[in-house]
This record gives C-alpha cells, structure tokens and sequence, in this order.
C-alpha cells in the first residue's frame, strides 16, 4: 500500500537523511519528485488503466527527448543548502563544468539502466533508472584521455535488456512471496570477469 502511494503521489515524495521516504513536496530532507509530477512508467499505467491508451516504450522514449517529461528547471542552490531535488543536484554539477562519462564515452546508447523496480519485476522487461554515475571534473577528463570500453550485452544479442537479464539467467521474482531467485555462482561473478572496462556492470 505504501509503495503505491508513493507510485501515484501526486503531492510530492522525499527522503530524510536517513533513507526514510516520506510523502508529500514539503517533507523530507531531499526532494525525489515534486508536486504534480508522474513517472514515466506510472503514466502508462494509468492511462492504460483509466482510458485503455497504451503507450509503448517507444512513446515515452518520444516524449523524453522532446523535452515534455522533464521536470521544471530548478533555481540555483546556495552554497551548503539542500538541492531543491536530488535531480537538480545532479543537474547542476553536469552545469558547473563536471562530466558524465558514461554520457560522454557512449552517447548512442539505448536503455542502459542500473536500477529497476523489483516490486513489478520491471528488471526483465529492462524499465527502469539510472541511479549509479561516474562523475568527473572536466579539466581532469580532458586532460586523462579516456578510452570507452565495450558495453556489456551479454551473451547472446548484445542489447541492454540481455546485459541486465544475464542472458535471461536471471528470472523474475514469483509474486507467492518467495522472493527472487537465486542465481549460480558463474552468474555473479560473470560481470567482474571480464577485462576492466569503462561503462556500466551489472549486478
């Protein structure tokens, strides 16, 4: 119940200091999401549910990069003072002259997530959100020369949902409450396998 007053808050979610998500736009040390604002993918559902329109991955992939998800630009913070919004931080380090690297090594890629949401299994269906980054000054990444390595694609097909599925090795949590499946040894430890490499490892 918890987690889907959270999907649907339309009032706002945050975070306290400690990890404790807490609902509506004026509590909470951090801001998640603020007022009026839906998840992509909780926008689909409730378009399907309430009008039967089903947006594909392909509408909300359209819809992003013109602009119409993004959330209002923020106003600058004050030295020290909590970002308006964890995404506003994050924002404006990319701004002040800071670098994405995976932005900047892969730019072409598709879909390459690191966090899903395991309470629908959206892992297996490769919907999700990037929450992991490696930020880097931009005197010291021009000054490094960096080299992109090859993206993960698994096994077999060499696409996103292979990479962070293992191949389909990994397999969605039952809904009996038996929880996720455990993987086989070869399975975890595949991803640290491989030569080192700058991009993303699946976990």
């Amino acid at each position: 119940e918890s987690y889907a007053s959270s999907s649907y808050e339309v009032d706002g979610v945050g975070v306290e200091s400690d990890g404790e998500v807490v609902l509506g736009s004026t509590r909470g040390r951090f801001l998640v999401r603020g007022p009026n604002q839906l998840t992509g993918a909780c926008l689909r559902e409730a378009l399907t549910k309430l009008s039967g329109v089903a947006l594909s991955n392909d509408h909300l992939k359209l819809a992003a990069a013109s602009g119409a998800l993004d959330p209002p630009q923020d106003a600058p913070t004050a030295f020290g003072a909590a970002p308006v919004s964890s995404e506003a931080w994050l924002r404006g380090l990319l701004r002040d002259g800071f670098v994405d690297s995976l932005d900047a090594l892969h730019p072409q890629r598709t879909d390459r997530f690191t966090c899903w949401n395991q309470y629908t299994n959206r892992r297996y269906d490769n919907e999700g959100s990037r929450i992991d980054y490696v930020i880097v000054d931009e005197a010291l990444w021009r000054s490094s020369s960096p080299v992109a390595g090859t993206l993960d694609g698994g096994r077999r097909n060499g696409n996103a949902l292979d990479a962070c599925t293992l191949d389909g090795r990994w397999q969605p949590a039952g809904f009996d409450g038996s929880g996720i499946r455990d993987g086989r040894a070869e399975d975890y430890t595949y991803h640290t396998s491989r030569p080192p490499h700058t991009g993303i490892i699946y976990t």
